[in-house]
């Protein structure tokens, strides 16, 4: 009976983990997210929201990261654990340039955003990748 009780404990904290990773990935229509570093720390959340002249890459207030004189977000459909700084840019899609490197901020996707997997923070000048983010 203990074991049946400690099984079925584990089936039910499995599946409230993996309730909460969808309520945090898909939430109202958007899709939200944090950073895996590569070279260099990005905090804050991000967020995908859905507008009626199309999706938007929105950066909340507790946006923080190093400043570079190049950094761009563009989409990739290289996997966070592959993508690395020489890479970034293969077959990549320009989003948009990084307008600060604090604070809240968004940018228009490109139609075709849904076909990419990753979203990246790369400085291009100088071939470093900041980070990358999950977007599937």
């Amino acid at each position: 009976m203990t074991n049946t009780r400690s099984a079925l404990s584990y089936l039910n904290y499995g599946l409230l983990l993996l309730v909460l990773l969808v309520y945090q990935q898909v939430h109202a229509g958007e899709i939200t997210g944090g950073w895996v570093k590569k070279e260099q720390t990005i905090r804050g959340e991000w967020k995908i929201e859905e507008r009626a002249d199309g999706h938007y890459l929105v950066l909340g207030e507790d946006f923080r990261t190093r400043r570079a004189p190049d950094l761009k977000f563009v989409l990739s459909n290289q996997s966070v654990n592959s993508v690395q700084s020489q890479t970034a840019m293969n077959g990549a899609l320009f989003v948009a340039q990084l307008d600060k490197a604090r604070g809240a901020q968004e940018y228009k996707l490109p139609d075709n955003f849904e076909d990419y997997s990753t979203l990246l923070l790369h400085c291009e000048q100088y071939t470093k990748l900041w980070g990358a983010a999950a977007l599937k």
